[in-house]
């Protein structure tokens, strides 16, 4: 809400937000919000696509071995 110098209140009611239970992100939306947080917390590009690789293919894996490269 916002208020005017005149005293007039502005106020946008929004029911659902983008990304909220009842209205999500769709997988593209979420992986660029990840390599925006990525770039944001100044995390390496290369490392984050390894990580979102492996992330992405942890169902097919029957070895859990490569998950240990990122536990520090």
């Amino acid at each position: 809400m916002v208020t005017l110098k005149n005293g007039q209140t502005i106020e946008l009611k929004r029911p659902h937000l983008k990304g909220g239970s009842r209205k999500p992100l769709s997988r593209d939306e979420i992986i660029q919000k990840y390599f925006s947080n990525l770039e944001y917390g100044e995390f390496p590009k290369d490392q984050g696509q390894r990580l979102l690789d492996l992330a992405l293919n942890i169902p097919k894996l029957k070895d859990l071995s490569p998950l240990l490269s990122f536990i520090g």
